[in-house]
């Protein structure tokens, strides 16, 4: 099994929403590049860099704003 930290989105934008930020805003408080926020946002991968930059910003739990996600891994085709 493959398990991976995923951002909670309607959480995150949610949040963005109330504050008035842009992308660009959100992504300079937590401490990454727009193109690292925007990834995230749209399910890509997230570093501990982005986890700890969210939760200290925006003083919020880790549960508030992400989840674990665990998948089964496929065996690569012989």
């Amino acid at each position: 099994m493959q398990t991976s930290i995923k951002v909670k989105t309607d959480k995150i934008r949610d949040l963005q929403k109330i504050l008035g930020y842009s992308d660009i805003r959100m992504a300079k408080e937590i401490g990454v590049t727009r193109a690292t926020y925007d990834r995230a946002i749209n399910g890509g991968s997230i570093s501990a860099r982005f986890i700890a930059g969210a939760t200290v910003a925006f003083r919020t739990p880790f549960d508030a704003l992400f989840y674990i996600e665990t998948a089964e891994q496929v065996p690569a085709a012989a």
